[in-house]
């Protein structure tokens, strides 16, 4: 009975890497996106860091930095993860003659394809801070969006900063 539990667990230790793997990825997304995120959420704040909570300008940037440390280490970790195993059961990053490919997207270095994961949180910022759902007519195939006032921005990014415990991912 035991040989039969070791023989399954070799055939389906494979599996189980796999399924590991595809969690970790998701877990590596999810940390930069939510840090380059926090980051763009204080430069949106501009000169006005006390409304996100911070002491002095320094503490802010100090704060800032450390959002895009953390984001791009956990970008640098995404793609070696993707290169060296399948996720959700294929090789997400693979070379392909001298170019280095996520999908059918290649590029000249493995840089380009951290820089791709590290401004996605800043895009999500972007996103939320500068735009709002509106009401549309039932039946518009366009999404409904539309833009927040430019003297908003400020404040509308130290409410996400806030809501979104950005100063908790940070140590």
């Amino acid at each position: 009975m035991q040989f039969y539990f070791i023989i399954l667990m070799l055939v389906l230790m494979p599996f189980q890497a796999n399924a590991d793997a595809t969690r970790h990825a998701m877990k590596l997304i999810d940390r930069t996106t939510a840090q380059g995120a926090c980051a763009s959420y204080i430069g949106y704040m501009g000169s006005n860091y006390r409304i996100g909570g911070f002491v002095s300008e320094q503490e802010a940037n100090r704060i800032q930095e450390e959002h895009w440390r953390l984001a791009s280490e956990a970008a640098e970790e995404l793609v070696a993860l993707g290169i060296s195993q399948k996720i959700d059961g294929q090789m997400m990053i693979s070379p392909k003659g001298s170019s280095i490919c996520l999908a059918d997207l290649c590029f000249a270095k493995v840089e380009y394809i951290e820089a791709l994961f590290l401004m996605s949180g800043g895009v999500e910022a972007d996103k939320a801070v500068t735009k709002k759902e509106i009401n549309c007519p039932e039946g518009v195939w366009s999404p409904c969006f539309g833009g927040v006032p430019v003297d908003n921005w400020e404040y509308k990014a130290a409410t996400l900063y806030d809501s979104k415990n950005c100063s908790l991912l940070v140590p």
